[in-house]
């Protein structure tokens, strides 16, 4: 047989073959389904078995449940997800015995988006690769594969759904003043120029950083569950702020509940909430725990000298990058290893706390002094008094400040001539 009678068999023999199978069909027309846009949205409803039902409506530009604002991050969430029509990647006809391994059962979220167009419900299954989610529309037996991840958009409990920012619309970069009340005295009030710290009215230093947090805690607060408008509330304590533009804000808490948590009420509004143990007592924040313990609240740069001052004074002074003994002697230039741990310890310095009642010969007979010589000709004094209990003793920092120094801290303010300059 020659060659060319056997491609022609081949030939003849693969027409064969087609004209039995038919040829290649036309591929399956797309699947028409499509979740709308974010933007089309008017109504968002969903039900899941054991959770309180949903429903989302917009209002003007935002979004409102159950008469509240809808949380903000929920909404720019969807939008998102959302942020156009999403469409399908597969679909197959599935018998209700076999949902389970998609994660559509009747159990499932099931999610009504209501446009002007008309509504679409359909239950939201499984996630695929973080990018696809399966979905079975109410009215079907057909479970697609969307392009998007829906449940990070629509899953979440009823309750998260809500916008529980109490103070939605002041920031803790806002605030200019802060205040305490307990009862009817005022426990502490904390203000600060655009772009200074924080500072005590008192005089008193102020842990600046401190009072910042508590601000950016105040403006940032999400209340707990809503109580009724006549819920009994007997304020222990107030917390009000002030904005640079005059804006006013505040939160009464009440007494403590078994639980830990108090119940608040937001001042101006009357809206009142419950607050978790852990949130109250946050916000309810003494006085001596926004003062700055140091006693000399300074940076190590601006000191140019100690003097310490007693029965045998010795004084220390700056030198370029080390320290020199000025008195009762010079000693040009002290060892590192020993003048650096006890200047470090001077400006280290903290109260253990604010001497309420002081005896009245608390700083009679022999005295112990720091003074310290700051840069612009600025000096900070400390005077050391009688004893208080188990080696602590009073101290005083200007006219008005009595405190009480652990022990410790006693011995780091007092170093004798020998620990200054290293001897044995």
């Amino acid at each position: 047989m020659s060659r060319r009678v056997v491609v022609l068999a081949v030939v003849a023999g693969a027409l064969a073959v087609l004209a039995v199978i038919g040829a290649p069909g036309p591929p399956p027309p797309p699947i028409a389904l499509r979740l709308p846009a974010w933007s089309t949205v008017e109504r968002v409803e969903l039900t899941r078995t054991g959770d309180a039902a949903v429903r989302l409506e917009r209002v003007g530009e935002g979004w409102r449940v159950e008469g509240a604002a809808v949380d903000p991050q929920a909404v720019a969430t969807l939008a998102e997800v959302f942020a156009n029509p999403v469409g399908m990647d597969k679909a197959e006809v599935v018998p209700d015995d076999a949902l389970d391994r998609y994660g559509l059962t009747a159990d499932a979220l099931t999610v009504t988006l209501a446009t002007a167009e008309g509504t679409q419900r359909f239950r939201v299954g499984k996630v695929v690769d973080g990018r696809r989610t399966f979905i079975r529309p109410a009215d079907g037996d057909t479970v697609y594969r969307a392009r998007a991840n829906l449940r990070r958009a629509l899953d979440r409990p009823a309750a998260a759904w809500r916008d529980r920012r109490v103070f939605p619309d002041v920031a803790g970069a806002d605030l200019a003043r802060l205040a305490l009340t307990r009862g009817p005295r005022e426990d502490w009030a904390a203000a600060r120029a655009a772009g200074a710290t924080w500072r005590l009215t008192s005089g008193e230093p102020a842990e600046a950083d401190a009072i910042d947090t508590l601000a950016h805690a105040l403006a940032s607060l999400q209340a707990g569950d809503a109580l009724p408008p006549d819920h009994p509330l007997t304020p222990l304590v107030t917390l009000t702020g002030q904005t640079f533009d005059g804006r006013s804000i505040g939160l009464a808490l009440g007494p403590k509940r078994p639980d830990g948590g108090r119940d608040a009420r937001r001042l101006g509004d009357g809206a009142t909430f419950s607050l978790p143990a852990h949130v109250a007592a946050f916000l309810d924040v003494g006085a001596a725990a926004l003062t700055d313990p140091r006693l000399f609240p300074v940076a190590p740069d601006e000191v140019l000298g100690i003097a310490f001052g007693g029965e045998s004074p010795r004084r220390i002074a700056r030198r370029g990058a080390g320290w020199a003994l000025e008195a009762p002697h010079v000693v040009e230039a002290l060892p590192p290893a020993a003048i650096d741990p006890i200047v470090q310890g001077v400006l280290g310095a903290r109260a253990a706390g604010v001497a309420e009642r002081v005896p009245e010969d608390a700083f009679a007979g022999h005295l112990e002094t720091v003074q310290l010589h700051l840069k612009g000709d600025r000096q900070l004094a400390l005077t050391i008094g009688g004893a208080f209990r188990a080696g602590a003793r009073f101290a005083r920092l200007g006219p008005d400040r009595t405190v009480v120094l652990a022990a410790p801290t006693v011995a780091a303010l007092t170093p004798g001539l020998a620990a200054l300059t290293g001897e044995p």
